[in-house]
């Protein structure tokens, strides 16, 4: 009985394949493709221009602290000073 089902399998073709869809090609527009090549220059050019704009920035801000970072260290100083202050004066 088993010999009989062995038969039926490998008798058994394949099913065949699905028929392939074929796309119809677009043709690629030429002012488009000029027109991406071109907002891809531009982007190229402003990455540039960005970078050399943080490395001047970057010379020009080579101090110790930045001004703006003075000025946040000490607004914290005073803001914690006055806060202990106010601890003392409800305490007493």
């Amino acid at each position: 009985m088993s010999e009989q089902k062995d038969e039926i399998i490998t008798s058994e073709a394949p099913p065949p394949p699905p028929p392939e869809v074929s796309q119809p090609k677009k043709k690629k527009d030429p002012k488009r493709v000029l027109a991406g090549k071109r907002v891809a220059n531009w982007n190229k050019r402003a990455k540039e221009a960005l970078l050399r704009e943080t490395k001047r920035e970057n010379e020009k801000n080579k101090g110790l602290l930045p001004l703006m970072n003075v000025i946040a260290a000490v607004a914290l100083g005073v803001a914690g000073v006055v806060l202990y202050l106010r601890y003392r004066t409800l305490e007493a």
